[in-house]
């Protein structure tokens, strides 16, 4: 009788792109999986991928560490969480509000900060677990109207870098893995009038992820860089 429990990842913010496609393949990898996130996509993440939806926000400490007892419980403790959530303000900068500007920084920086201190007390007696935090083509360069989004993806990168120094040495893998460039889903055509050709497919992208989450602990990927092979460069 096999006795060994599948290994568990959370995705906190999947959506029906690269979530669900994280998703899939994780559970073809025979992972158990579990998603977090808002109410409207989740109840259309669940049309489309078997996986355990908890509403929950982000940027709740409360919140968080009572889905991750709840994925505990249900399904095992999380070896793999992937923070994918993120909120897109593109606005000129004097027509920011403090409160928007805040509202990107906490579900791009503070929900991922909240995220990490809600699971790795597990990790950390384990002395083992992978954080993954989904970056953009913002995480490497402001544009024009991305005061706030920028400057929330940059915080984001510096608390993954922060994160994998600490916590190497205890086991922790922590990644940083920038999408240069837009992702295929209806959203973003919606949204950016982009394109299949012009966008990366998110299946692709969740394979290359998938690399990054099973490396061996003496060569461990803490930054990763993806785009299109016709996207310029830097």
């Amino acid at each position: 009788m096999n006795d060994v429990q599948p290994r568990v990842a959370v995705v906190v913010g999947a959506n029906l792109g690269l979530g669900a496609a994280l998703l899939r393949q994780l559970a073809a990898a025979g992972w158990s999986t579990a998603a977090i996130g808002r109410a409207p996509a989740l109840g259309e993440l669940a049309r489309e991928v078997a996986t355990r939806c908890i509403v929950g926000d982000a940027t709740d400490p409360h919140a968080m560490v009572e889905a991750v007892g709840t994925i505990e419980a249900e399904l095992g403790p999380p070896a793999l969480v992937i923070y994918n959530a993120h909120r897109v303000v593109l606005a000129p900068a004097m027509e920011l509000t403090p409160e928007v500007f805040t509202s990107s920084w906490q579900a791009t920086c503070l929900g991922a900060f909240v995220t990490a201190q809600a699971v790795l007390p597990g990790m950390l007696a384990r002395g083992t677990g992978t954080l993954v935090f989904v970056g953009a083509t913002a995480s490497m360069r402001g544009g024009v109207r991305s005061a706030a989004f920028a400057s929330a993806k940059f915080a984001l990168r510096g608390l993954a870098q922060s994160l994998a120094r600490e916590l190497a040495p205890r086991g922790i893998h922590v990644a940083h893995v920038v999408l240069d460039g837009l992702i295929a889903s209806a959203r973003t055509h919606a949204r950016f009038a982009a394109a299949d050709d012009a966008c990366m497919d998110p299946d692709a992208v969740a394979r290359t992820f998938m690399m990054v989450i099973d490396q061996p602990r003496d060569t461990w990927t803490h930054e990763l860089d993806l785009r299109r092979c016709d996207d310029r460069f830097f």
